[in-house]
Parts: C-alpha cells; sequence; structure tokens
C-alpha cells in the first residue's frame, strides 16, 4: 500500500512487475478535503513497458463527497514456460506502470497545495485457470436469440393487456 499526494490534474506513476500467472489488483482512493468544483474524477490506467494501456478503472462525481475511488485487475496471459527470461536470469516480468490521474479543480479562493491525500493498494495473486471474463455469449446468434425473445415477450405482454382491458370493459 501506498499513500502520497497528488496535486490538482497531475499524474502519479507506480511501477509493477506481474509475473507470469499471476493477477494484479489495485486500487486507489483519493480522499477530498476541500471544497471542488463540479465535475471532477479519478483515473487509475495499467500501462504496459511500451506505453500501451491494458486496462482501467475510472470514477466521476458532480459534487462533493468525500472520498473518490476506483480500482482495476490485470493479468499476464503467458504461461512460464513462454516467459522471457530477464537479463538477471531469472524468469521475466511484465513491467506495468500503475498510472494515477485526477481532474480536480477548485474554487479560486480555495488552496491548491498540497495535493489530495491518495491511497494505492496493490496486490498480487495467482491468476484463476480462466482469467477471462465469464464468458456471457457473444455473436450474432446470441443476438437473433436475445432479440427475438425480446420480440415475443412484448407481443405476449401487449396481448395480455388488451385482453385485460377487453375483458374489464365487459364487466
Amino acid at each position: 500500500m501506498y499513500t502520497d499526494r497528488e496535486r490538482f490534474s497531475e499524474h502519479r506513476w507506480y511501477r509493477v512487475s506481474v509475473a507470469p500467472g499471476q493477477e494484479l489488483r489495485a486500487s486507489v482512493s483519493v480522499s477530498l478535503d476541500r471544497t471542488l468544483n463540479p465535475d471532477h474524477g479519478v483515473l487509475l490506467r495499467a500501462v504496459s513497458g511500451a506505453g500501451q494501456e491494458l486496462v482501467r478503472g475510472t470514477d466521476a462525481g458532480s459534487g462533493r463527497t468525500d472520498v473518490r475511488s476506483t480500482g482495476l485487475r490485470w493479468s499476464d496471459q503467458r504461461t512460464e514456460a513462454s516467459a522471457s527470461p530477464s537479463p538477471d536470469g531469472g524468469s521475466g516480468g511484465t513491467p506495468v506502470c500503475l498510472v494515477v490521474s485526477n481532474s480536480f479543480s477548485a474554487p479560486a479562493s480555495v488552496r491548491t497545495a498540497p495535493g489530495m491525500p491518495l491511497e494505492l493498494t496493490v496486490d498480487l495473486v495467482p491468476s484463476s485457470d480462466a482469467p477471462g471474463e465469464p464468458d456471457l455469449g457473444r455473436g450474432w446468434l446470441l443476438l437473433l436469440v436475445l432479440a427475438g425473445t425480446g420480440l415475443v415477450a412484448g407481443l405476449v405482454t401487449g396481448w395480455l393487456a388488451r385482453w385485460r382491458v377487453a375483458v374489464w370493459k365487459e364487466n
């Protein structure tokens, strides 16, 4: 866990090495200890060593609250056997940079220094056997099934409503 202070509209970088077969779990909380202008947010991104964004988590607010938080998770999909050895002879972990950003602004009467209190929690755990999200379905076939089900449900509901009105008028 890291505690730090982040100035308004600043980017803080933290580097983590994720070994093959590990899952990175990170969360950040920024305590809002002064009045802010509306429409502010916190962004946590995981970026590869080459600068490619791997995953992001965001939290946005429109008014004053005490804390803004967000989190993310990412796993290295390589296996131990496919990992290239690092220069020191060990198994190469993937360097991942965690970037904490904010879009805070304050009225002119509010001090902006020191920055807002920030707490970053990082954990590396063994990745699951199925590291992806649960597969809830994809493709055109699922889309057609869902659209057909919605159409039938709408027609049946409409027919029942008309039938109920017709029976109500007769009685």
